[in-house]
């Protein structure tokens, strides 16, 4: 566990007061205190050129409370970890995930607590040459179980969930 002390933290403090149905929100200072980690790795599974396939781990951490007992200082998220494996070939590319995010719990006066959640992603690419130029086209599914999810970082995050699920076809030329 690593920990950075800040003299002076500067963050969003609720005035208490309501503008256009809205929480109006002042910038206050504060000596703060934060621990936490993130790691991230790819482990590679297979590797034949120009065929690779590889396991993704990723996660993080924070913690974090304002100087002199001020409690947790806000909009800090929560644990979060993802699990992805990734196919990469000379033309193909494939990529199944799974990300999930803790319960976030550890909040402000002001903040709600959120509910955590897990997002199931998917893509499939295919890239090919025509000439001098490069042609990629991606199918990209996130959120494929429709999960209502919010995002503890977003101020308006009991108004705005996290997007459902979506798809989205892309193509990308360079020349």
């Amino acid at each position: 566990e690593l920990a950075q002390r800040f003299d002076g933290y500067i963050f969003q403090n609720p005035t208490g007061d309501v503008e256009d149905d809205l929480p109006v929100f002042l910038f206050a200072q504060s000596d703060a205190h934060f621990r936490g980690a993130e790691a991230h790795a790819d482990i590679a599974l297979f590797h034949s050129d120009p065929n690779h396939l590889a396991l993704e781990l990723s996660g993080d951490y924070v913690r974090a409370d304002l100087g002199n007992g001020g409690g947790p200082v806000p909009f800090i998220p929560p644990f979060r970890y993802g699990v992805g494996l990734r196919f990469q070939g000379q033309s193909l590319m494939l990529l199944a995930e799974v990300r999930h995010a803790g319960d976030q719990d550890h909040i402000a006066t002001f903040e709600t607590a959120t509910a955590g959640y897990t997002l199931v992603n998917a893509a499939i690419g295919y890239r090919f040459f025509f000439g001098d130029t490069v042609h990629d086209v991606m199918l990209r599914g996130n959120n494929l179980t429709d999960e209502l999810a919010y995002n503890h970082l977003n101020p308006l995050k009991d108004v705005v969930p996290l997007p459902g699920r979506d798809v989205s076809l892309s193509y990308r030329l360079a020349f």
